[in-house]
């Protein structure tokens, strides 16, 4: 074989092998059941991957537990009191991590708070609109002066 050909089979197996790792593993899907609850519901993590076993953090911290198949990975947590939001990542060598937000209570606190209604605010597009049509209407009907008896 020519010098070039090898050059180029090495180039590539550089190539592919140092990306193996990355094509090997993949985090393939993510899902909760339920999706929302209450606190105090038991929720089910189902993880699919291929490579390596991906690590799970969760925002706030819970205690679960996990099975483990070939490829996929059941995680068992129950939500405490006063959590009404959950926040997994989910991470895995050679792969990018992911992180889902699942919302574990439907009847979360809205929060807020009241404030007076600023009436300039709420008419200054009106009056905005008032004037652009005025000024159109000036432009339009200056050429059409009546003419003079």
């Amino acid at each position: 074989m020519s010098r070039g050909l090898l050059f180029i089979l090495f180039l590539t197996f550089m190539l592919v092998s140092s990306s193996i790792q990355g094509a090997l593993a993949t985090i393939i899907s993510a899902s909760l059941d339920p999706e929302c609850g209450p606190p105090g519901t038991n929720f089910t993590l189902i993880i699919r991957f291929t490579g390596s076993t991906p690590g799970i953090q969760t925002y706030p911290d819970l205690d679960f537990a996990c099975d483990m198949g070939e490829g996929v990975m059941g995680c068992y947590f129950t939500v405490p009191d006063g959590v009404y939001q959950i926040r997994i990542t989910i991470s895995q060598e050679g792969a990018p991590s992911q992180t889902v937000t699942f919302c574990p209570s439907t009847s979360s606190p809205v929060g807020g708070f009241m404030e007076p209604t600023n009436r300039l605010a709420v008419l200054a597009p009106y009056v905005a609109f008032f004037a652009v049509v005025a000024s159109v209407a000036i432009v339009i009907a200056k050429p059409w002066k009546r003419p003079d008896s």
